[in-house]
């Protein structure tokens, strides 16, 4: 009773798999569509919505779309019962304007979130109700957001905080974001900074980021300098596990938003992903990752393309470890009948 589409779209040129009942969610009236099955009789709920999104996804390196490495085996596994879409472009380079993009569905210069200051997280008066999760909720959908990028993909950086039923801005989850904001926060400051994040997020995440650089540079990197320099802040499976735990209250229909980081930098796939394309003992480490003369603000000279090479290399891992976590993820909505009753968007 369903399809599968693929779609291209997104952060950095990413994909979209949708696995869906129907061409539609609504029909031509602005009725809900709903799925009938092989029997006839029509399904009580409409389709569920999970979007998947990849932080700094390259379309360029998944062997989904021609690839000459196997980065992205599960995705193109998935893809093989999904309708493809190739012929996309990214609507920005970075998180804030590209996560934007996907949620409106407007270009960034329709949206305006373009920069990286706390004053530029407000949608156009004439957008504020116009995106995913508003158009859903206003539908009796369940809203939710479990994202691990904090300072440029959570909804409270993009204006769409208010249309998400859940949208945690933390988690004491043992494991999740050990590196990052929360994890080093005492408990006091960091309820803070979540009641804060209901009427002010737009700032509070800045804030957060600024204690953190004080506090971890003085306290915890002397004390914990190897886990820090080896380990991924955010991992994908430990996103991807809350996002499940989510799925086990959730009541349909619901439309579920999960935020991944990897592959975005630092590349540090972890040991079974772990020079899987580059055997050199190189780029192992935050530290190790950089680059002398290359900076985020400046093109490389292209005498260091050699070098720029291998650090690809890590990055095609990175992004196999999370094609790997993504999986599992995918294996346990499957064996839960999810696929059958949701339309599901990668990207």
């Amino acid at each position: 009773c369903f399809k599968a589409v693929c779609v291209l779209v997104g952060v950095s040129i990413i994909i979209f798999f949708v696995q869906v009942f129907s061409a539609n969610i609504f029909d031509a009236s602005g009725k809900m569509a709903v799925c009938v099955p092989s029997d006839g009789t029509a399904a009580r709920t409409p389709p569920n919505v999970i979007l998947i999104t990849f932080d700094a996804l390259s379309a360029e390196d998944m062997s989904l779309y021609g690839y000459k490495l196997k980065t992205t085996p599960h995705m193109d596994s998935f893809a093989g019962e999904s309708y493809s879409f190739k012929n996309m472009y990214a609507n920005a380079n970075w998180t804030r304007p590209g996560v934007a993009s996907i949620l409106t569905g407007t270009y960034p210069s329709t949206h305006r979130l373009i920069l990286t200051g706390m004053h530029n997280c407000f949608l156009p008066d004439e957008l504020k109700n116009k995106n995913i999760a508003a158009v859903l909720k206003g539908k009796g959908y369940q809203t939710a957001a479990i994202v691990s990028n904090l300072a440029y993909g959570h909804p409270s950086t993009n204006d769409t905080y208010q249309y998400f039923d859940y949208a945690p801005f933390d988690t004491d989850e043992p494991g999740f974001r050990k590196y990052t904001v929360q994890s080093f926060i005492p408990k006091p400051l960091k309820i803070f900074f979540l009641r804060i994040g209901t009427a002010a997020h737009y700032w509070a995440t800045d804030i957060a980021a600024s204690y953190l650089h004080f506090f971890y540079k003085r306290m915890i990197e002397p004390i914990d300098q190897t886990r820090w320099n080896t380990q991924t802040g955010a991992p994908a499976e430990l996103t991807f596990e809350l996002a499940h735990r989510y799925l086990q209250s959730a009541k349909p229909p619901f439309f579920l938003w999960i935020h991944v980081v990897p592959p975005h930098f630092p590349y540090l796939p972890k040991d079974p992903f772990k020079k899987q394309f580059l055997k050199e003992d190189i780029f192992l480490t935050l530290t190790g990752l950089a680059i002398p003369g290359v900076s985020l603000e400046k093109s490389y000279p292209d005498e260091l393309q050699p070098v720029i090479s291998k650090l690809r290399l890590r990055y095609d891992e990175f992004i196999l470890n999370a094609d790997h976590d993504y999986s599992l993820f995918l294996n346990k909505i499957r064996t839960e009948g999810y696929l059958d009753t949701s339309i599901i968007m990668i990207a």
